[in-house]
């Protein structure tokens, strides 16, 4: 009787708690084409015909892409004497 109540009790929370949800998952943007965001652009040298541009191009239009991570490369360039 015990097992039977509590199967039924975590049953009926459980749904409730996924009515609640449910609501909060259709109001999710997607970010296909969006860069949202950023504390660092993604600086590319002007002219720049590699790959590396060529794939952040492709994964910012591509959709479900969650973030670009990247390193501030400026401040490493700055310390050198060239």
């Amino acid at each position: 009787m015990r097992v039977r109540f509590f199967q039924k009790t975590t049953a009926s929370i459980l749904a409730g708690l996924l009515i609640l949800a449910a609501p909060g998952v259709g109001t999710a943007e997607s970010l296909a084409g969006s860069k949202g965001d950023r504390r660092f652009a993604v600086h590319f040298p002007p002219g720049s015909t590699g790959d590396c541009p060529k794939a952040y191009k492709a994964y910012v239009a591509a959709s479900g892409h969650s973030a670009y991570a990247t390193s501030f490369y400026s401040r490493v360039v700055d310390l050198y004497i060239i």
